[in-house]
This record gives C-alpha cells, structure tokens and sequence, in this order.
C-alpha cells in the first residue's frame, strides 16, 4: 500500500507540473514544484536541493526556498531509546539525558541532544527505519521522472541523467554511517587545534550503522542567518554587535578553506550547505555532518595553475595559455600524444606546426567568445563554472572532458557561493580567493599523484588519426591542415 501511494503521488505531481509547464507562468510552476517535493519528501528533497546548489537555472529565491527544506523535514515517531539499547547494547549507558524529541530533522535521520557520562554535550544522529529499501524505490519512480521531463523538455547544456546518477552515489554514501564516521575522523585530524575552524569529535565506539554520536558544537546554522534574511532583519548588525561576527570576513574564510583543501587534501568537503555550517563567535566556524565528502583534483600542479588563471580578470584572459590548460588538463591523451609526436619528429619549424596549430585553433575559439564571456560577467559576477564550461564546450572537438576531481572543485565554490550571494549580494571574493591562495602556493610543491601514462610513438599516431577521423566532418579545414602536416612526414600513410 505504501508502495502504491508513493506511485500515485509521484504521477499526480508529475502531471500538474506538465500541465503548468505549458499553462502557467513560470511563478505559478516553480511554487508547485516547491509543494511537489515538500509532500513527497525524502530523496525528492535531496535532489532539488542538490540541483539547486550545482545549477545556474534557479534564481536565487528559488534555490533558498528548496534550500530550506533542510530545515523543515516532518519529523517521525521514533522510540529512540529502543533503537539505542538495540544498536550499541551496553554501551548505551555511556550516554545519558537522552532527549526524546529531535531537535533537527533531516530527509534520512532525525537529531537528538544527550550527554557524555563526563558532562559533554552530544548530539545523537538516528537514521530513519528502512531508508535503504524507500530509498531504492524512489530512485526507481526517479529515473521514470527524468526521462519523461528529457522527452518533454529541453534543457540546453545539462546532462539531467548524470546529475541524477552522480546524486544517487551521493545518497547512498550519505547512508553509510561508518564511512561517515571515518571522514569526520579524517577531518577532525586535519583540524585539531585550528585557531578558526571546529570539527566536531565523533565518537567511534558509539557509532553503528544507524547511530552517530558526535560533539554538539552550538552556535548560529546559515539557514539561521537566511531566515533573518527573509525576515528583514538586521542580521549583520546583530552579528557584530552579539557575537563578533562579521559574515563577509566569515565567507571569504570558508571559501579559502574549502579551495585549499583541493591543493593540499585527497578529500574535501563536499556539502557545505547552509545547514552544515555554524558560524561561532570571533569570526570561527564548524563544518558538521560529513557524509559526503568528494575527490580532489589529483594533478594538483595543473589545477593550481587553472586557478591562477581563473583568479584573473575576464578581460585579462589569456587564450593561449587558457587553451593550452585545458588541453593538459581535458584533453590529455590527444595532448601527450601531440608531443610525443613533436618530440620524435625532431624540434624544428615542420614538427612544432602540429600542437602549435591545434593551441591556436582552441585559442581562436575561445578568443571569438570573449566578448559574451565578458557580458555574462557583467550579468553573473564571478560565474567561474559557467565560464569554465564555456570554454570545455568550446574545445568539446578537442576531446576536452573536464576531470571529475577538477570539476569538484569548482562546483564546490559555486555551490557555496550561491546561498552567500543571497546573504551579501555585493561581495564578490572567489577571484580574490583564489590569486590570494595562487600567492601563498607559488613556491609551495604541490602532488601530482596521478602518473601520465606513456605513449609511445605508434600509440600517440593512433590517437591523433583517430581524433582526425572524428573532426573529419564537423571541421574541414581543420582536419586538412593537420592531416597535410603528418603526411609531410609519411605518418599518415
């Protein structure tokens, strides 16, 4: 029956939202949108969330709306302390003054206050029953929803299905609690004793697959500050007068420190939703919940040297060196084997017309868009995904496919900046951040843990005749030019 319900709901709302699509204004369809993923809830809320935060398609009030949805999860009849004494046996009287009511809720668990025999506040995270088994079944009802709105709709430059595959990996490794008990292990580590960022101590031998234990770190949630927000209130002032608290300061900090752990960690924090950061007096701050954490790029090198770029004024961009990054960087096999042919043909005029022509053609694209590059810069301040997509869909005929630790890291500033620029619409730091961060870097040796594979020179001939015979068609002269320089030298005999 519950199975049953859960599909007519799913159909009902999906067919309102078609109907109003084609009949309503676009108000009218994002409102029922809102009220569509609040009655069914659960995972349905986590993808319009995750949507909304990796997406340039939601306005701003749009995406806070879906946004706080992290804050307004129904709660659920939940006899804590049986799913206590079941879970960590007797172990469970290393807690004490468990509260039987929630204090927050989310989609997948309910939170509750206690206490360590030694005094210490905790907070006790309890997994819903059977999310598992729900979960899978919505993600089937899902994958239906997505390819009707692909059949019915058209959204230019976003692969709906592999966003939708990407949060299901999320989702269930946010269902995992050990993993996320080892990853606020590992951050804990990395932060003990920082003078400005708090990780909360979890607790190992209270933690189960369905139980986390961890250290109540108290202070003021982002939803907090947007629900001020929305209610006019003078939060800034409030913030600076009661608590230390300047958010501009607070901002620039957390998006250096979520940067920098792409140059100097394998993870990174990977959900700095507004609901999952605590601000604390004297401009410190927590990250909380770590159930998703994401790779960092692993050729720390290449994305240092992007970032410096990306540091720089749009007006500043320069396109040999921006095409010759993401050749490295997207295109690396087509790259290398480019060189490995420069390099076999010997350093003259002849061989070095080969890489340089396809940096130059790359080059030229990117210098043809310049112009709507800026505009959107002047529209969007400091839009760095959509200016980084841009130019990957530029040289798509280059084989570039951005690496996905690359791309994270990216996204990442995106996502956190798009609920900042509701809070402090006029502070634009990303860019600061990053020559900042590209400073302090210079000198520093970076990893590069991945090591380029090694071409030989049949290979390399192989890759590039194979990328010729792809352009073959869709770029003519390009294919003649570059098929006239191999043939010169006998390579495409």
């Amino acid at each position: 029956m519950i199975v049953f319900n859960r599909l007519k709901k799913t159909i009902y709302h999906l067919f309102i939202l078609v109907l109003a699509y084609y009949t309503k204004p676009t108000a009218v369809t994002m409102n029922l949108l809102y009220q569509a993923v609040q009655d069914l809830g659960g995972v349905y809320v986590k993808f319009m969330q995750f949507l909304c935060l990796r997406l340039e398609m939601f306005d701003d009030d749009v995406k806070i709306q879906f946004v706080k949805l992290y804050d307004q999860v129904d709660q659920e009849e939940m006899d804590v302390e049986e799913i206590l004494f079941q879970e960590l046996g007797e172990k469970r009287q290393l807690l004490k003054e468990v509260e039987k009511t929630p204090f927050a809720t989310g989609s997948f668990a309910q939170v509750y206050k206690a206490k360590l025999q030694d005094g210490r506040s905790v907070v006790v995270k309890v997994r819903r029953a059977d999310q598992h088994q729900k979960v899978t079944f919505d993600f089937f009802l899902m994958t239906i929803v997505c390819r009707v709105i692909l059949l019915l709709f058209d959204f230019e430059q976003l692969d709906l299905l592999q966003l939708f595959k990407e949060f299901k990996k999320t989702t269930f490794q946010e269902l995992e609690y050990k993993l996320e008990l080892q990853h606020a292990q590992y951050f804990f580590e990395q932060y003990r004793n920082h003078p400005q960022i708090v990780i909360p101590e979890t607790f190992a031998e209270l933690c189960t697959n369905n139980v986390l234990v961890q250290e109540y770190v108290q202070g003021i949630p982002l939803t907090q500050v947007i629900t001020w927000k929305q209610q006019r209130t003078d939060y800034h002032t409030f913030l600076e007068e009661q608590y230390g608290i300047n958010l501009e300061m607070v901002f620039f900090s957390i998006a250096t420190e979520v940067i920098r752990q792409h140059l100097t960690f394998d993870k990174f924090y990977g959900d700095s939703h507004p609901g999952n950061i605590i601000l604390l007096p004297q401009n410190k701050f927590a990250f909380i919940d770590f159930g998703i954490l994401d790779q960092t790029a692993s050729d720390k090198k290449e994305y240092f040297t992007l970032m410096k770029t990306l540091g720089q004024p749009i007006e500043q961009l320069n396109e040999e060196s921006m095409s010759q990054q993401f050749l490295k960087l997207g295109a690396r096999s087509l790259y290398q084997s480019l060189e490995v042919i420069e390099k076999s043909l010997g350093q003259t005029e002849q061989s070095s017309k080969l890489t340089d022509l396809i940096k130059a053609e790359y080059a030229q694209l990117i210098a043809d868009c310049k112009d709507s590059l800026i505009s959107q810069e002047l529209e969007k301040r400091e839009d760095l995904t959509g200016l980084v997509m841009q130019i990957a869909e530029l040289g798509k005929k280059f084989q570039i496919q951005m690496p996905t630790g690359f791309f994270n890291v990216i996204r990442s500033s995106t996502m956190f900046k798009s609920f900042t620029s509701y809070l402090a619409p006029d502070y634009h730091y990303m860019r600061q951040v990053y020559r900042e961060l590209a400073a302090e870097y210079e000198h520093v040796p970076l990893s590069e843990k991945r090591q380029p594979r090694k071409f030989s020179f049949e290979e390399s001939v192989e890759t590039v005749m194979d990328w010729l015979s792809s352009i073959a068609e869709a770029d003519l002269p390009l294919y003649l030019q570059i098929h006239g320089i191999l043939e010169g030298k006998n390579y495409a005999k």
